[in-house]
Order: structure tokens, then sequence, then C-alpha cells
């Protein structure tokens, strides 16, 4: 008898294990099972990886080193090469302070989803570590006012609410110290306003299979967490190009149109579900994607 392939799906040594099924990985379960694979969960890299196929989902924005050489090590792995999912790796809207760009700007974090899960992680470390962690961001929070004479919050923030990340009618309305901050981005504010609301499409894909959601909500700053009335949409040709370009097997990335031009705004190979995604829209999706396991065992050598 045939012995049935092995998915592993790696999470972080830190992840807590009653959160992994807040991933949309994690959905695409029970129909590699229904299909014959044998699927287990690993956290951390102590062991070694026993799989025919990794699906990392460590939750960061810029995978650790030690990771990075595990994954490398082993001759089957979705997204081998996706190592740093930060804004400026793939952001096209990047403002500097002296573009000649005259329209309105969104300030938002660089890493990913506002930086929550490094912060999240990063509270499940031993009391030592937590408070040498917190007096390290003290000392640069110190040093970022006195370095930019700025007491502007923005000046030395690490991390904003990406549900409220501010936006201004201009690059001279933000604080000047905000550029020199290397946790914060500036971008071109670009959304896509149809009839009087905002819009977010959400490209999921998994090898060959991909599916797009657009969702909608009055404010400008849409989310799985706010979006509402999702609907499946065709995915613009751009966006799939970059994510040939950015040597993804896995994950979901979000855009706009803006004026008819697709605009790139997040990318993440760790995705969940938001709010905006009922039940039943999961398992579609879930079982859309899960097929694309198939071509990763071709392609992700």
């Amino acid at each position: 008898m045939r012995k049935a392939r092995r998915i592993l799906i790696l999470f972080h040594a830190d992840e807590h294990p009653d959160r992994t099924h807040e991933y949309r990985v994690t959905h695409c379960v029970p129909p590699w099972r229904a299909e014959g694979f044998d699927v287990a969960m690993q956290f951390g890299v102590a062991t070694p990886l026993d799989a025919d196929i990794v699906v990392p989902q460590v939750d960061l924005s810029v995978m650790p080193g030690d990771y990075q050489r595990a994954l490398a090590a082993h001759p089957c792995v979705v997204n081998r090469e996706v190592t740093d999912i930060r804004k400026t790796v793939f952001s096209s809207n990047l403002v500097r302070q002296h573009d000649s760009y005259q329209g309105p700007v969104i300030v938002k974090t660089n890493a990913n989803f506002g930086g929550a899960p490094e912060r999240r992680l990063a509270r499940r470390q031993p009391l030592p570590t937590r408070v040498a962690q917190g007096l390290r961001t003290a000392a640069r929070r110190a040093q970022r006012v006195v370095s930019s004479g700025s007491t502007d919050p923005l000046a030395y923030a690490e991390a904003l609410d990406p549900s409220r990340y501010p936006i201004f009618p201009h690059k001279r309305d933000v604080p000047a110290a905000v550029f020199d901050n290397p946790d914060l981005i500036v971008e071109r504010f670009r959304p896509e306003h149809i009839g009087g609301q905002y819009h977010l499409r959400s490209y999921a894909f998994l090898g060959d299979r991909s599916i797009t959601i657009r969702s909608a909500a009055d404010g400008p700053i849409v989310k799985g967490a706010n979006g509402r009335a999702p609907d499946e949409v065709p995915v613009h040709d751009r966006i799939v190009a970059e994510r040939s370009a950015l040597r993804f097997d896995y994950g979901k990335f979000d855009y706009v149109l803006h004026n008819g031009e697709a605009v790139l705004l997040d990318i993440n190979a760790t995705p969940s579900f938001g709010a905006v995604y009922p039940a039943a829209l999961r398992e579609h999706v879930a079982r859309t994607l899960a097929p694309g396991i198939e071509a990763c065992f071709a392609t992700s050598r």
C-alpha cells in the first residue's frame, strides 16, 4: 500500500496552538485529508521537518534566520523564497519627503498587519526577555525624540493600528520626522471609491488555484474586520504578475483599482479570515484553494 504524502504546516515555536485555527491554511486540512494526504503541524525547527512538503506559517514580517536555514535544507517548500513581506519590499506607492508627488498620503507600519504578529509573539517570551525588550524600545523612542527634535508620536512610533492608519491631504502635512522613522512608511493614498463606498480586493491563491473576494466599507480603510458585502470578482492581470515577481506559491494579496489601475497594498504569506468572511465563504475559499497543493509539489523544490 502506498504511503500517504505528508503535508507539514510549520508554525513559529512561540505560536499558541489554540490560534492555529485562525490561519486560512488550516481550513484546507479537511479537504487535504479527504484526498488522502497526511497533514501534521509543527512548532519551531528544533526537530527535523519530516514531510513531503512544508507549508511555512511563521507569522512574522521577516522570517528568522534559523527557520530560513531549516527550510532551505528541505527539498520541497511552499513559498521557499518568501522571507520578507515588509511594505518596503514590494510597494510602488512609497513617498519620500522631497518627492514631487502632491496628492494625499497615508502613513503605515512597514511591518505586516501593523506589526501585531511580532508584538503577539513577543508577549509569549519569558518575563526577563520581555522586560529587556521593553527597555530597548523605550531607549529607541527616546533616541528618536532627541535625533528628530519632535515629540509627535508618529516620530517614534514602532507600529500603528492598521485600522486607523492616518491619512493626510498632502505630504507636507505629515510630521517631517515620520520620513526618518524606519518603522513607518508614507504611501500615496489611492483608494477604490465607487458609489460612496470604498472597496478592497483580496486575491488568495495556492499553486494553480485562486479566488478573489471584493469587500466594501464606508470608511477609507477596508479590512477583513470591517468589510461587508463580499463578492467574488476576477483578479487583475497586474496582481497576478506581481505574485509571480515576488515568487509566492501561497498567500493573499490585497489591492484596489484606483482610476482603473491595480494598486497592490499588502502581501501576506500567513493569511487569516476576517469577519467579512462568513463560515460558508471560508469553506468555499478553502475548498477552492486546497487542490492547488498538487501544483506546489512540482514547483516548490
